[in-house]
C-alpha cells in the first residue's frame, strides 16, 4: 500500500479547508443531493464528498456508506489531493498503490474508484467528489465530465455556505454598532440595506428604510444637488467624500450627523455606496459647553486686570500723589 504524499502547500491547503467551517457539521439536502445524483450517473453503490483534513478524510455527504470519515493515510483521495488531479482506478487489485489497502481488503471493500478534486477558486484541493464499487469497472469520457461538473457545483455550494456565513458575521457586526450605516443604489439612490444603528438614529424600522432614500433623511436637499455631491467618487476623483449634515429623526427632531460616503463598485457585484452616518449631537454639545468655558474664563480673567490698569492709569497721572 502507498500512503498519499503531502502537498507542497498542505499548510495553506488546511487554512483554506478550515475557513469553509464545514469540518464535522450536519448533513445537507443541496451537498447529499449530488452524491445521489453522481452514484446514479457512474451507477456506482457509493458516492461521497470527502473532504481531506490534517489525517482524516470526513464525508460532508456519503450516499451508500455508514462510515463518517476515514484514516487519510489509507484514504484514495489523499492521493488526488497530492496529484491535484483526478484520479481513476479500474480495478484497486491490480493496483500496486491500493491492492492491499484496508479499504480494499476489508469494508467497503473498493474495487473501482473515481474521484474528482474539489478545487476552490485560490486553488487549493480541499477533497473530492468521488464514486467507488465493490467491482472493477470502467468509466466513460461522458461519466468524468459529469463528475467534474458535479465537482464544480459542490465547490460552489461550499462557497455559497462559506459567503453566507460571512454575510452573517458581517451583519451581526454592522448590528453590534451605533453608527448608521446605509447602502444604497446609485441609479434609484433606494437603500438596500440599513443596520440596527440606522434604526436607533432615525427612529424607523429597517424595513421601512428599505422603501426610503437618503433624501427621505435630509429634507430640502434634493436629487440633483445630492447626486452633484456624490460625482466626485463616480469619476474616480475621490475614494471617499465625508461632510456634515442633519438627518430628520421619524418624531420630527433633527440629528447632526457626521457622513462618510463611499462607492464600491467590483466585477461580478451590483454597484452601490456605503453610506456611514455619525451622531455627532454629543460632540456638539462638548463643543458649547467647551466655547462657553473658555468665555466665561477669559471674562474673568479680562475684569481684574481692567481694573488693576485703571489703577496703574491713576498712579501714573499723579493722582494718588
Amino acid at each position: 500500500m502507498k500512503t498519499p504524499e503531502t502537498p507542497p502547500n498542505e499548510v495553506g491547503r488546511l487554512e483554506s479547508l478550515a475557513d469553509y467551517a464545514v469540518l464535522d457539521t450536519a448533513s445537507e439536502p443541496a451537498f447529499d443531493g449530488l452524491t445521489q445524483l453522481a452514484a446514479s450517473i457512474l451507477d456506482v453503490p457509493i458516492a461521497l464528498i470527502s473532504l481531506v483534513d490534517v489525517d482524516r478524510q470526513w464525508f460532508k455527504s456519503r450516499y451508500g456508506l455508514d462510515a463518517s470519515q476515514t484514516p487519510r493515510d489509507v484514504s484514495f483521495c489523499g492521493h488526488v489531493v497530492a496529484s491535484d488531479k483526478y484520479l481513476v482506478v479500474p480495478d484497486a487489485f491490480l493496483d500496486d498503490r491500493f491492492a492491499d489497502n484496508p479499504l480494499v481488503t476489508g469494508a467497503p471493500h473498493v474495487r473501482f474508484y473515481a474521484g474528482m478534486p474539489l478545487r476552490t477558486p485560490d486553488g487549493f484541493v480541499l477533497g473530492t467528489l468521488c464514486a467507488i464499487d465493490h467491482r472493477e469497472r470502467r468509466v466513460s469520457e461522458g461519466q468524468l465530465r459529469s463528475l467534474e461538473l458535479l465537482a464544480d457545483q459542490v465547490v460552489a455550494l461550499l462557497e455559497l455556505r462559506r459567503r453566507s456565513r460571512l454575510l452573517r458575521e458581517f451583519k451581526g457586526t454592522l448590528d453590534s454598532t451605533q453608527d448608521g450605516i446605509f447602502i444604497f443604489e446609485p441609479d434609484t439612490l433606494r437603500f438596500r440595506y440599513a443596520n440596527r444603528g440606522a434604526e436607533a438614529q432615525t427612529g424607523y424600522t429597517q424595513h421601512e428604510l428599505l422603501r426610503m432614500t437618503p433624501l427621505d433623511l435630509k429634507r430640502g436637499l434634493d436629487a440633483a444637488s445630492f447626486r452633484s455631491r456624490l460625482e466626485p467618487l463616480l469619476t474616480g476623483e475621490e475614494s471617499v467624500i465625508l461632510f456634515e449634515a442633519v438627518h430628520w429623526h421619524r418624531q420630527g427632531h433633527q440629528i447632526p450627523v457626521e457622513v462618510i460616503v463611499q462607492y464600491v463598485a467590483h466585477d461580478g457585484e451590483r454597484p452601490h455606496f456605503i453610506n456611514i452616518a455619525r451622531d455627532i449631537s454629543e460632540r456638539q454639545r462638548l463643543d458649547r459647553l467647551k466655547d462657553q468655558f473658555v468665555a466665561t474664563v477669559s471674562h474673568e480673567l479680562r475684569t481684574p486686570l481692567t481694573s488693576i490698569r485703571g489703577s496703574l492709569g491713576l498712579v501714573a497721572g499723579g493722582v494718588t500723589g
